[in-house]
């Protein structure tokens, strides 16, 4: 019998984008997750939140993304927020990655 790798990736409140967009921020996700994954090998739980925000009168709406990972007993959290949701995304998921590192060291150091 044959094993798939099911990626545990909780997206909620995604905002209303093209499919070529969507199929973009999933296909980054997901390459993050894979290297996640490699960095601290055991079951990755990853969550994606994106929260909009309007102020005053202007057009543009801000949005705020929080990227949370937790993997082999470390609970790691970033976020970052602006104009641009594609720029946004690969800060959060870039310091999330950036953690991972710093985790693994600390584990590798630990034992």
């Amino acid at each position: 019998m044959e094993e798939k790798n099911i990626k545990k990736i909780k997206i909620t409140h995604l905002p209303e984008t093209t499919n070529m967009d969507k199929e973009k921020i999933y296909s980054h996700i997901e390459k993050v997750y894979d290297k996640i994954n490699e960095l601290l090998p055991g079951e990755l739980v990853m969550e994606i939140h994106f929260k909009k925000n309007k102020q005053g009168n202007e057009k543009r709406e801000k949005i705020e993304i929080k990227a949370g990972a937790i993997i082999a007993g470390f609970s790691l959290h970033s976020s970052f927020s602006g104009w641009d949701i594609n720029k946004i995304l690969k800060q959060t998921l870039i310091a999330l990655e950036r953690k991972t590192i710093k985790a693994k060291t600390y584990k590798s150091k630990k034992t």
